[in-house]
């Protein structure tokens, strides 16, 4: 497979503004440099899709050593292929998932003390708290409408804040200075800024492909 400027599928879904968005404009900058950033591993899904710029290749993953960004949510878009947008988002401390139908979100967010040594477990695996003998190291918010100390299931319908959840015994209890629920417009503009602040000055850093900078 050669990917170049020329052959990467753009994104197009505005779903989870500002995320959304922030995504398609690192896209674009990758796409710019043949996906080729030090420190910025881009994966991609292994069959091309059908567009009327002929065969395209789309994004599975971008990850650097802080951050990761799943492209999975398919997004309502004219042209479907290219509504594909990031159904898990991670940066320092945070975790977040999002679905095409408005179920959720969810989010994890990061309680340990030692974020280097957890961050790749954080990012790539983090299972049941209490049911796996693990240390407190996250908890669990999930989207809904609180009701008499507990949560109702938005679906179809974006949840405007992510409450804390212990999942049926299977995460654990937040203490006072856990913070009870999250707005989610917030945690969209939170995570789109430190994309836009840290990662998206990364690839920028490169020149694009052709355009050599003057010493």
């Amino acid at each position: 497979m050669i990917i170049t400027q020329h052959n990467v599928a753009i994104p197009s879904s505005r779903q989870y503004d500002p995320l959304d968005g922030t995504v398609i404009r690192i896209i674009s900058a990758l796409a710019e440099r043949d996906c080729q950033v030090p420190g910025v591993r881009v994966e991609f899904c292994p069959v091309p899709i059908p567009t009327n710029r002929g065969l395209l290749y789309r994004i599975r993953a971008i990850s650097t050593a802080d951050c990761r960004l799943w492209l999975g949510r398919e997004g309502a878009t004219p042209q479907r292929n290219l509504g594909y947008s990031p159904s898990q988002a991670v940066i320092p401390g945070f975790h977040l998932t999002l679905c095409t139908d408005e179920t959720g979100p969810t989010l994890a967010v990061y309680t340990g003390g030692n974020w280097r040594a957890d961050r790749e477990r954080f990012m790539y695996d983090k299972p049941p708290a209490l049911a796996n003998g693990h240390d407190r190291w996250y908890l669990a918010y999930q989207g809904g409408h609180q009701r008499a100390g507990d949560y109702l299931h938005h679906r179809h319908r974006r949840s405007p804040r992510l409450f804390h959840t212990t999942a049926g015994g299977l995460q654990y209890g937040r203490t006072s200075e856990d913070p009870p629920s999250y707005e989610t417009a917030a945690l969209l503009e939170r995570f789109a800024a430190w994309y836009r602040d840290n990662l998206l000055p990364q690839i920028l850093a490169i020149p694009p492909v052709g355009i050599v900078r003057p010493a």
